[in-house]
């Protein structure tokens, strides 16, 4: 059996277990919370970087877009041209878009 001075040291001990077991509770859930801080603000940055490759895949939209009407602006020039060869009735006449 524990005599009392024995016992007595033991509950010391334990009482001090609980307190360091609870400040590195502490500890633990200070650096979480950090953690999660951080994990919100990249949620944030990835929000922020996927609507500019958003906007981006508009903007390549908007050129393809661009690059087909040239391409069928210059094709029907080529065939106004030939056409004007082949006939020599038409001329070919500039256009210029905008204005």
């Amino acid at each position: 059996m524990l005599r009392d001075k024995e016992f007595i040291k033991v509950q010391k001990i334990s009482g001090f277990s609980l307190w360091m077991l609870l400040l590195t509770w502490i500890a633990v859930a200070r650096v979480l919370q950090e953690a999660l801080v951080k994990l919100r603000n990249l949620a944030g940055e990835v929000t922020r970087v996927t609507s500019q490759i958003s906007d981006n895949n508009d903007i390549l939209a908007g050129l393809t877009e661009l690059q087909a009407a040239t391409t069928a602006v210059r094709t029907a020039k080529y065939q106004i041209q030939s056409l004007s060869a082949i006939t020599g009735r038409f001329k070919l006449r500039r256009y210029n878009v905008g204005e």
